[in-house]
């Protein structure tokens, strides 16, 4: 106890921020006023004093279970005064708001020492229309989005990123900010919060602006930006509405449709990319972008487009043909008929993507041993010939659940495609 009231009496005296030290008891005291309410705890905690949280790290977690109103980060605080050395996380301040880092300095301690200088060169205040708290909130979900980096980057750039830091994205002519951005939709948030850092850190480096031409609105005016900070509303739409590739309205401009076109285009090429990355986790064989009419003239097969995903399990004979779309969302619920009629078509006789699908579903049907064959894949197994289709999207619609008609196809979002080929691909195809 004595230890205790000397580290309060510390807080209040300290005066690092505007709480008194008798919250900071408040809060404390109560915490353990629950945590000894067990009497194993009670008596290692009269033997060990604040080392018993150091000796049996049960304890914290036991801190989790049995609190109500009180925060546990303030026990945790508690314990970083008593030992600092052991219980002090690694963080940074941006603008009076501190952002706990463990993690990211787990991960990477030289990306940790970048944010260090980020946030010193940040300031004491925030610029006006921008928020200290969400500023904050970036680095954190920065730390959060640390394992989907892999999604965005390939193994030697995220080593060089881990070991030398944020100069790694900056370097060779912002190559890797570059592929951050072209996989901006695939892992949403951690584009725009690494060009905010790089920007502070490497202000002097240039940008590509043909590259990041779509996104332009971003790079010239910071009230535009994609972060949370952007608290003017109709700007804040616009901006992410471009991002995600279409105008909030048909505004007529035709200056800038082209240009959200192209980030509509790069969107599902990158569907197709995941997609094909997804699948070889599974099987050797795929193809992606594969247009038999195109690659294959001689052969004289009809004209029925290209299969964005192609995959092949020769064991079971399974053929696996995959549509990746990225379908403008409906801008009010009536529009969603919008949505309904260009997947599944206005009539009979106009079946729209749907459409399309069954025409390749039946010329891979009649050509199916020709195509394994020009392919260079192996002979299937004796059994019998299995086919799955699959609309891969990043965002799942209601009609796409219940469909206006019968279809054959299966609508899986992007973000769950591995789970669901690891639990529902074999027994869609009767392989289970």
């Amino acid at each position: 106890m004595l230890a205790y009231k000397r580290l309060v009496e510390a807080y209040d005296v300290d005066g690092e921020t505007d709480q008194s030290g008798m919250r900071f008891k408040h809060r404390t005291y109560s915490l353990l006023a629950l945590l000894v309410r067990d009497a194993k705890a009670a008596i290692l905690l009269a033997r060990d004093g604040f080392g018993a949280f150091a000796i049996h790290p049960s304890f914290v977690k036991k801190v989790e279970a049995v609190r109500t109103w009180q925060p546990a980060a303030t026990l945790v605080n508690l314990l970083g005064r008593f030992d600092s050395a052991r219980w002090q996380a690694p963080s940074v301040t941006v603008y009076g708001h501190v952002a706990n880092l463990t993690d990211l300095c787990a991960y990477s301690q030289a990306m940790f020492d970048d944010l260090v200088t980020y946030a010193a060169r940040l300031g004491p205040t925030a610029p006006d229309g921008q928020r200290g708290l969400h500023t904050r909130d970036n680095l954190t979900t920065l730390q959060r989005l640390l394992p989907r980096l892999s999604e965005l980057l390939e193994q030697r750039d995220l080593v060089s990123l881990q070991q030398r830091g944020f100069v790694a994205l900056v370097e060779d002519d912002c190559r890797r900010l570059r592929t951050m951005y072209l996989g901006r939709q695939v892992v949403r948030g951690a584009f725009p919060i690494a060009k905010a850092i790089t920007d502070v850190l490497f202000p002097d480096i240039a940008r590509d602006a043909i590259q990041l031409a779509p996104y332009q609105v971003t790079f010239t005016n910071r009230f535009a930006e994609r972060p949370l900070y952007c608290d003017y509303g109709p700007i804040r739409e616009l901006s992410v509405r471009l991002r995600d590739g279409y105008l909030p309205a048909d505004f007529g401009w035709p200056n800038i449709e082209p240009a959200v076109r192209q980030v509509k285009v790069s969107i599902e090429k990158r569907l197709e990319f995941r997609g094909e990355e997804i699948f070889r986790r599974h099987t050797p064989f795929v193809a992606r972008g594969i247009d038999f009419y195109r690659k294959f003239r001689d052969e004289g097969f009809e004209d029925v487009g290209d299969f964005d995903v192609l995959a092949y399990w020769p064991d079971h004979n399974l053929l696996v043909a995959v549509e990746c779309k990225y379908n403008q969302p409906a801008y009010t619920m009536k529009d969603g008929r919008r949505i309904r009629e260009k997947i599944f078509g206005r009539k009979e006789e106009d079946k729209g993507q749907i459409g399309k699908m069954l025409r390749r579903s039946a010329f891979l049907n009649m050509h199916r041993p020709r195509m394994l064959e020009l392919l260079g894949w192996p002979k299937p197994a004796i059994a019998p010939e299995r086919y799955v289709e699959l609309y891969v999207s990043r965002d799942i619609y209601y009609w796409m659940v219940h469909p206006p008609y019968p279809v054959p196809t299966h609508f899986v979002r992007i973000s769950t495609l591995d789970s669901w080929l690891k639990t529902e691909l074999f027994t869609v195809a009767g392989l289970c």
